[in-house]
């Protein structure tokens, strides 16, 4: 029995490798990630800032505020899509900076922290396929009913 838990201890030499080889990529992913989540935020922001100004000078012609509505919904619709990549990429930096503490001469409690953040990640990334799933069916379901109802609203009119 005490020689089953000596060993459950153990980190070989063979897992510090494979570790030791993923941390590049888990690193690089992280940053990738991390740069994703920028790029959708500014460009997020950008749209917004574009549909409030486009909505602004139709206004006067158009008579309605949809446009800035329409302009500042998709800007936030961005940011928050932008934001959706950073947990991921937390997750995969702690991964990453848990290998090199391991690497430098901590194995069990670095490969501890190591897989507690790579379960988080992969618990994060299942969750958000499923809402992505969810919301695609919903869309669908949608889609069907506007084409359904469209034609037969159009003949009332």
């Amino acid at each position: 029995m005490n020689e089953t838990v000596a060993n459950a201890d153990r980190v070989t030499a063979q897992m510090r490798q494979y570790l030791a080889q993923m941390q590049p990529w888990v690193r690089l992913m992280s940053v990738l990630t991390f740069l994703a989540a920028a790029l959708t935020g500014i460009i997020g922001v950008f749209v917004a800032l574009v549909g409030t100004i486009a909505g602004i000078a139709t206004r006067d012609t158009s008579g309605s505020g949809i446009g800035v509505l329409g302009g500042v919904l998709f800007g936030w619709l961005y940011i928050l899509l932008g934001a959706v990549y950073i947990p991921p990429g937390v997750f995969l930096h702690r991964t990453a900076s848990a290998i090199k503490r391991m690497k430098a001469g901590d194995p069990t409690t670095a490969l501890e922290d190591a897989l507690k953040n790579q379960k988080s990640f992969w618990r994060f990334v299942g969750i958000l396929s499923l809402v992505g799933i969810a919301i695609a069916i919903l869309v669908m379901i949608a889609g069907i009913i506007a084409a359904i109802l469209v034609p037969i609203l159009e003949r009332q009119a």
